[in-house]
């Protein structure tokens, strides 16, 4: 599909040309003066059943029988003690490269590559863009991965039950690295792989999220180390993770599985590309 722009009232709304099922909720996103995009009509109008915090508040919200997320851009570290979500633009560009280049678009974009290579993570449908002549703030509606919870709220032992839906094995353990490899054997870096990222379904299936940020790296000089980069990253933050709650269940072991299942994922594509370049 075709990623689309319309202007309203200074709102730049990103989506996809509707097909010919013509989609509800982004139809009322383009002729509502995009209500759905303020949390507060979600809430005043009981559309929200669910809310979790990240490095910002998600809404989850059901709008003509389709489940999605909003999600906030907010602005991190020391900026943003005094600019909590404005994003600045480059004056010398002109306004369609702006919008192509804010974070909102970035990640839509993204989305959207990560679909079309049938990459697990959430689909894209709608963002939005205020603008001003100075810069912009922005917001993003994905659609929701149904029962799932983070690798985190898995790993929580205090509330682990008899229920196969709390199992914790290194089967888990090596689809977690298989899925990261994924990614990365498309050049995709998510610039903050977090456990609180990764979901898991009831079924055990992996699921990345949160892709602000995130880019498609093809042959950048100087950044040929950046998916050990990822996983260090990745390793932290379970380090962290467990200095905030000593009932998470994480140990080196675990690790160890995480990196064996990546690396069976990352030889089995090597081996692949070399019988492919063996053929006659």
């Amino acid at each position: 599909m075709t990623i689309k722009t319309k202007n309203i009232n200074n709102h730049y709304i990103i989506y996809h040309q509707p097909d010919q099922t013509k989609n509800t909720l982004i139809n009322d996103l383009l002729e509502n003066t995009t209500p759905l995009f303020e949390p507060d009509y979600l809430l005043d109008n009981n559309k929200v059943y669910k809310q979790a915090t990240g490095r910002g508040q998600a809404y989850f919200f059901k709008h003509s029988n389709q489940d999605c997320v909003l999600r906030h851009f907010w602005r991190g570290g020391l900026v943003g003690k005094f600019n909590k979500d404005f994003y600045f633009w480059n004056p010398l560009k002109n306004k369609q490269t702006q919008l192509q280049e804010s974070r909102a678009y970035q990640e839509f974009s993204l989305l959207d590559t990560l679909r079309q290579s049938e990459l697990p993570a959430p689909k894209p449908v709608a963002a939005r863009i205020s603008y001003s002549w100075l810069g912009y703030r922005a917001d993003i509606i994905t659609e929701t991965l149904p029962n799932t919870q983070s690798l985190v709220e898995r790993l929580d032992a205090s509330t682990y039950s008899q229920a196969s839906q709390h199992q914790v094995n290194d089967s888990l353990w090596l689809n977690v690295g298989k899925t990261i490899a994924k990614f990365h054997q498309h050049n995709i870096y998510h610039d903050d792989l977090n456990a609180n990222n990764i979901l898991i379904d009831q079924q055990g299936n992996i699921y990345l999220i949160d892709f602000d940020k995130g880019r498609v790296i093809n042959n950048e000089v100087g950044n040929d180390n950046w998916p050990q980069r990822n996983l260090d990253r990745l390793l932290r933050s379970f380090n962290k993770e467990k200095t905030k709650n000593t009932h998470l269940d994480f140990s080196s072991d675990n690790w160890q599985q995480l990196l064996k299942g990546y690396k069976q994922y990352i030889n089995k594509g090597q081996e692949k590309r070399q019988t492919l370049g063996r053929q006659p």
